[in-house]
Protein backbone atom coordinates (compact mmCIF):
# COMPACT_ATOMS: atom_id res chain seq x y z
CA UNK A 1 0.00 0.00 0.00
CA UNK A 2 1.42 3.41 -0.76
CA UNK A 3 2.57 5.41 2.22
CA UNK A 4 -0.50 8.11 1.67
CA UNK A 5 -3.72 6.22 2.41
CA UNK A 6 -6.34 7.07 -0.09
CA UNK A 7 -9.69 7.74 0.91
CA UNK A 8 -12.84 8.21 -1.47
CA UNK A 9 -16.27 9.34 0.04
CA UNK A 10 -19.84 9.59 -1.78
CA UNK A 11 -22.58 10.65 -1.19
CA UNK A 12 -24.43 13.70 0.18
CA UNK A 13 -23.18 17.16 0.45
CA UNK A 14 -25.10 19.64 1.72
CA UNK A 15 -25.15 23.08 3.64
CA UNK A 16 -26.74 22.69 7.61
CA UNK A 17 -28.92 25.68 8.36
CA UNK A 18 -28.24 26.35 12.78
CA UNK A 19 -30.34 29.26 13.59
CA UNK A 20 -26.92 31.78 13.16
CA UNK A 21 -25.80 30.44 10.11
CA UNK A 22 -24.61 28.36 7.39
CA UNK A 23 -22.13 25.34 7.56
CA UNK A 24 -20.86 23.03 5.86
CA UNK A 25 -22.15 19.30 6.00
CA UNK A 26 -23.23 16.14 4.89
CA UNK A 27 -21.45 13.06 6.04
CA UNK A 28 -19.46 12.03 2.70
CA UNK A 29 -17.92 15.60 2.66
CA UNK A 30 -17.11 15.72 6.23
CA UNK A 31 -15.06 12.28 6.27
CA UNK A 32 -13.68 13.94 2.90
CA UNK A 33 -12.91 17.34 4.71
CA UNK A 34 -11.16 15.39 8.18
CA UNK A 35 -9.58 12.48 6.20
CA UNK A 36 -7.49 15.45 4.13
CA UNK A 37 -6.58 17.20 7.24
CA UNK A 38 -4.86 14.22 8.71
CA UNK A 39 -3.10 13.76 5.85
CA UNK A 40 -4.77 11.56 3.70
CA UNK A 41 -5.34 11.69 0.32
CA UNK A 42 -8.74 12.30 -0.08
CA UNK A 43 -11.96 12.60 -2.95
CA UNK A 44 -15.44 13.82 -3.03
CA UNK A 45 -18.06 11.92 -5.09
CA UNK A 46 -20.82 14.02 -4.85
CA UNK A 47 -23.42 16.84 -6.96
CA UNK A 48 -23.71 20.55 -6.23
CA UNK A 49 -26.00 22.95 -7.85
CA UNK A 50 -24.78 25.38 -10.43
CA UNK A 51 -25.59 28.27 -7.37
CA UNK A 52 -23.47 30.10 -4.80
CA UNK A 53 -23.78 26.83 -2.34
CA UNK A 54 -22.58 25.19 -4.87
CA UNK A 55 -19.50 27.35 -5.41
CA UNK A 56 -18.96 28.01 -1.81
CA UNK A 57 -18.82 24.28 -1.19
CA UNK A 58 -16.56 23.67 -4.03
CA UNK A 59 -14.21 26.12 -2.86
CA UNK A 60 -13.90 25.04 1.16
CA UNK A 61 -13.24 21.13 -0.24
CA UNK A 62 -10.58 22.45 -2.49
CA UNK A 63 -9.72 24.93 0.40
CA UNK A 64 -8.92 21.83 2.93
CA UNK A 65 -7.32 19.74 0.46
CA UNK A 66 -9.99 17.98 -1.36
CA UNK A 67 -9.65 16.39 -4.54
CA UNK A 68 -12.99 18.02 -6.84
CA UNK A 69 -12.65 16.72 -10.22
CA UNK A 70 -15.52 14.03 -9.06
CA UNK A 71 -17.83 17.15 -7.48
CA UNK A 72 -20.72 17.28 -10.50
CA UNK A 73 -22.47 20.40 -10.83
CA UNK A 74 -26.35 20.07 -11.29
CA UNK A 75 -27.64 22.89 -13.82
CA UNK A 76 -30.68 22.56 -12.30
CA UNK A 77 -31.18 21.16 -9.00
CA UNK A 78 -30.09 22.80 -6.23
CA UNK A 79 -27.03 22.57 -3.52
CA UNK A 80 -28.37 20.81 -0.55
CA UNK A 81 -28.96 22.00 2.65
CA UNK A 82 -30.67 20.18 6.30
CA UNK A 83 -32.29 22.55 8.53
CA UNK A 84 -30.21 21.90 11.77
CA UNK A 85 -31.37 21.83 15.88
CA UNK A 86 -29.58 21.43 18.64
CA UNK A 87 -30.96 20.49 22.28
CA UNK A 88 -29.14 20.63 25.61
CA UNK A 89 -26.97 17.82 24.91
CA UNK A 90 -25.52 19.00 21.91
CA UNK A 91 -27.52 16.59 20.28
CA UNK A 92 -28.64 17.38 16.43
CA UNK A 93 -31.67 16.97 14.92
CA UNK A 94 -32.23 17.38 10.66
CA UNK A 95 -35.26 18.41 8.20
CA UNK A 96 -32.99 17.59 4.96
CA UNK A 97 -34.26 19.36 1.92
CA UNK A 98 -35.44 17.24 -0.85
CA UNK A 99 -34.64 17.00 -4.68
CA UNK A 100 -31.39 18.22 -4.10
CA UNK A 101 -28.29 18.35 -6.44
CA UNK A 102 -26.50 15.44 -4.76
CA UNK A 103 -29.98 13.32 -5.34
CA UNK A 104 -28.74 13.15 -9.02
CA UNK A 105 -25.44 12.00 -8.90
CA UNK A 106 -24.34 10.51 -12.32
CA UNK A 107 -22.03 8.03 -13.18
CA UNK A 108 -19.15 9.13 -15.91
CA UNK A 109 -16.25 6.67 -16.72
CA UNK A 110 -13.54 8.30 -14.43
CA UNK A 111 -15.83 7.28 -11.11
CA UNK A 112 -15.02 3.20 -12.05
CA UNK A 113 -11.06 4.46 -12.49
CA UNK A 114 -11.61 6.53 -8.83
CA UNK A 115 -13.23 3.44 -7.44
CA UNK A 116 -10.10 1.09 -8.21
CA UNK A 117 -7.38 3.42 -7.34
CA UNK A 118 -8.56 4.36 -3.74
CA UNK A 119 -7.46 2.46 -0.61
CA UNK A 120 -11.30 2.89 0.94
CA UNK A 121 -14.42 4.25 -0.05
CA UNK A 122 -16.80 5.57 2.46
CA UNK A 123 -20.77 5.83 1.48
CA UNK A 124 -24.05 6.34 3.55
CA UNK A 125 -27.78 5.21 3.15
CA UNK A 126 -28.68 8.80 3.14
CA UNK A 127 -26.94 9.00 -0.45
CA UNK A 128 -29.00 6.70 -1.78
CA UNK A 129 -32.30 8.30 -0.86
CA UNK A 130 -33.33 8.43 -4.94
CA UNK A 131 -31.95 7.91 -7.89
CA UNK A 132 -29.80 7.95 -9.77
CA UNK A 133 -27.86 8.64 -7.14
CA UNK A 134 -28.50 5.25 -5.77
CA UNK A 135 -27.38 3.59 -8.97
CA UNK A 136 -24.51 5.40 -8.95
CA UNK A 137 -23.37 4.78 -5.31
CA UNK A 138 -23.81 1.11 -5.88
CA UNK A 139 -22.41 0.86 -9.05
CA UNK A 140 -19.31 2.49 -7.83
CA UNK A 141 -19.12 0.15 -4.85
CA UNK A 142 -19.58 -2.87 -7.33
CA UNK A 143 -16.64 -1.71 -9.44
CA UNK A 144 -13.91 -1.43 -7.07
CA UNK A 145 -11.11 -4.18 -6.44
CA UNK A 146 -11.67 -6.42 -3.59
CA UNK A 147 -9.38 -5.25 -1.65
CA UNK A 148 -10.74 -1.68 -0.94
CA UNK A 149 -12.26 -1.15 2.67
CA UNK A 150 -15.79 -0.56 1.48
CA UNK A 151 -16.88 1.51 4.52
CA UNK A 152 -20.90 2.10 5.20
CA UNK A 153 -21.47 4.73 7.91
CA UNK A 154 -25.30 4.10 7.95
CA UNK A 155 -25.90 7.60 9.00
CA UNK A 156 -29.67 6.92 9.70
CA UNK A 157 -31.52 10.29 9.12
CA UNK A 158 -35.20 10.78 9.27
CA UNK A 159 -37.63 8.55 7.02
CA UNK A 160 -34.49 8.49 4.23
CA UNK A 161 -33.89 4.47 4.30
CA UNK A 162 -35.76 1.35 3.99
CA UNK A 163 -34.87 -2.21 5.06
CA UNK A 164 -34.36 -2.72 1.28
CA UNK A 165 -31.66 0.25 1.35
CA UNK A 166 -29.93 -1.06 4.75
CA UNK A 167 -29.37 -4.37 3.50
CA UNK A 168 -28.08 -3.62 -0.01
CA UNK A 169 -25.64 -1.44 1.40
CA UNK A 170 -24.43 -3.94 4.18
CA UNK A 171 -24.05 -6.29 1.23
CA UNK A 172 -22.42 -3.88 -0.64
CA UNK A 173 -19.85 -2.94 2.53
CA UNK A 174 -16.85 -4.81 3.93
CA UNK A 175 -16.82 -2.59 6.99
CA UNK A 176 -19.50 -1.06 8.80
CA UNK A 177 -19.55 2.26 11.14
CA UNK A 178 -23.05 2.97 13.42
CA UNK A 179 -23.86 4.23 16.59
CA UNK A 180 -25.74 2.98 19.40
CA UNK A 181 -29.20 3.67 18.39
CA UNK A 182 -28.31 2.37 14.56
CA UNK A 183 -27.45 -0.92 16.45
CA UNK A 184 -30.88 -0.73 17.84
CA UNK A 185 -32.28 -0.23 14.56
CA UNK A 186 -30.67 -3.26 13.26
CA UNK A 187 -31.44 -5.44 15.77
CA UNK A 188 -35.24 -4.74 15.71
CA UNK A 189 -34.66 -5.10 11.56
CA UNK A 190 -32.57 -8.14 11.40
CA UNK A 191 -34.71 -9.62 14.43
CA UNK A 192 -32.05 -10.17 16.12
CA UNK A 193 -31.10 -9.05 20.01
CA UNK A 194 -30.06 -5.97 21.29
CA UNK A 195 -26.40 -6.69 22.57
CA UNK A 196 -23.88 -5.03 21.01
CA UNK A 197 -21.39 -8.17 20.95
CA UNK A 198 -23.87 -10.24 19.62
CA UNK A 199 -25.02 -8.10 16.89
CA UNK A 200 -21.69 -7.85 16.17
CA UNK A 201 -21.65 -11.65 15.58
CA UNK A 202 -24.41 -11.77 13.34
CA UNK A 203 -23.54 -8.60 11.63
CA UNK A 204 -19.78 -9.50 10.61
CA UNK A 205 -20.92 -13.38 9.87
CA UNK A 206 -24.11 -12.62 7.73
CA UNK A 207 -22.57 -10.14 5.70
CA UNK A 208 -18.69 -10.84 5.47
CA UNK A 209 -17.57 -7.77 7.50
CA UNK A 210 -14.09 -7.41 7.91
CA UNK A 211 -14.86 -5.18 11.09
CA UNK A 212 -17.57 -3.34 12.60
CA UNK A 213 -16.99 0.33 14.73
CA UNK A 214 -19.63 0.99 17.42
CA UNK A 215 -19.78 4.76 18.66
CA UNK A 216 -20.90 5.55 21.85
CA UNK A 217 -20.99 8.89 22.83
CA UNK A 218 -18.55 10.23 26.21
CA UNK A 219 -18.43 6.62 26.53
CA UNK A 220 -16.05 5.96 23.77
CA UNK A 221 -16.37 3.37 21.24
CA UNK A 222 -16.05 -0.61 20.47
CA UNK A 223 -14.39 -1.83 17.52
CA UNK A 224 -15.18 -5.68 16.52
CA UNK A 225 -12.85 -8.09 14.00
CA UNK A 226 -12.22 -11.67 14.12
CA UNK A 227 -10.97 -12.27 17.06
CA UNK A 228 -11.38 -8.75 18.06
CA UNK A 229 -13.31 -7.21 20.86
CA UNK A 230 -11.93 -3.68 21.92
CA UNK A 231 -13.82 -1.31 24.07
CA UNK A 232 -11.83 2.35 23.69
CA UNK A 233 -12.34 4.82 26.54
CA UNK A 234 -14.00 7.97 25.46
CA UNK A 235 -12.44 11.62 26.11
CA UNK A 236 -14.71 13.86 28.16
CA UNK A 237 -15.22 17.73 26.35
CA UNK A 238 -17.32 20.01 27.14
CA UNK A 239 -19.64 19.34 24.12
CA UNK A 240 -21.05 22.56 21.56
CA UNK A 241 -22.53 20.37 19.14
CA UNK A 242 -21.95 16.72 17.82
CA UNK A 243 -22.71 17.53 14.09
CA UNK A 244 -19.88 15.96 12.03
CA UNK A 245 -18.16 14.28 15.59
CA UNK A 246 -19.58 10.41 14.02
CA UNK A 247 -17.70 11.50 10.11
CA UNK A 248 -14.22 12.70 12.08
CA UNK A 249 -14.22 9.20 14.16
CA UNK A 250 -14.95 7.56 10.90
CA UNK A 251 -12.40 9.29 8.62
CA UNK A 252 -9.55 8.89 12.02
CA UNK A 253 -10.54 5.14 12.00
CA UNK A 254 -10.12 4.55 8.27
CA UNK A 255 -6.84 6.46 8.33
CA UNK A 256 -5.20 4.88 11.12
CA UNK A 257 -6.32 1.47 9.77
CA UNK A 258 -4.79 2.10 6.55
CA UNK A 259 -1.87 3.67 7.85
CA UNK A 260 -0.78 0.41 9.67
CA UNK A 261 -2.33 1.02 13.22
CA UNK A 262 -4.12 -1.86 14.97
CA UNK A 263 -7.88 -1.30 16.37
CA UNK A 264 -6.86 -0.07 19.47
CA UNK A 265 -4.37 2.83 18.42
CA UNK A 266 -6.64 3.81 15.91
CA UNK A 267 -10.08 3.82 17.50
CA UNK A 268 -8.23 5.90 19.98
CA UNK A 269 -7.17 8.68 18.00
CA UNK A 270 -10.57 8.34 15.93
CA UNK A 271 -12.38 8.97 19.87
CA UNK A 272 -9.71 11.94 20.49
CA UNK A 273 -10.66 13.55 17.22
CA UNK A 274 -14.50 12.71 17.25
CA UNK A 275 -14.52 14.68 20.70
CA UNK A 276 -12.46 17.46 19.33
CA UNK A 277 -14.85 18.29 16.82
CA UNK A 278 -17.97 17.68 19.47
CA UNK A 279 -16.30 20.65 21.83
CA UNK A 280 -16.56 22.84 18.62
CA UNK A 281 -19.11 24.17 16.82
CA UNK A 282 -19.66 22.59 13.54
CA UNK A 283 -18.73 19.42 11.87
CA UNK A 284 -15.32 20.16 9.70
CA UNK A 285 -13.19 22.83 12.15
CA UNK A 286 -9.71 22.99 11.48
CA UNK A 287 -7.80 20.07 12.59
CA UNK A 288 -4.57 20.67 14.31
CA UNK A 289 -1.27 19.59 13.03
CA UNK A 290 -1.05 16.98 16.06
CA UNK A 291 -3.74 15.05 14.64
CA UNK A 292 -2.00 14.67 11.27
CA UNK A 293 -1.69 10.46 11.16
CA UNK A 294 0.23 10.10 7.42
CA UNK A 295 4.14 9.69 7.74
Amino acid sequence: MASTPSIAAIGEVLWDRFPDGLRFGGAPANVAVHAAGLGARSILISRVGDDELGRDARKLLADRGVETQLVQVDPIKPTGEAVVSVDAQGEPSFEIVEDAAWDHLEWVDDLEEAADKVDAVCFGTLGQRSDPSRSTIRRLLDAGSPNVIRCLDLNLRQHYHSHEAIEASLTLANALKLNRFEMTVLANLFQQPDEAHRMADYLREAFSLRWLALTLGDAGSRVFAEDVDESVAGVPVEVKDTVGAGDAFTAALLVGLLNGNDFQTAASTANELGSFVASLDGATPDLPLSYRLTQ
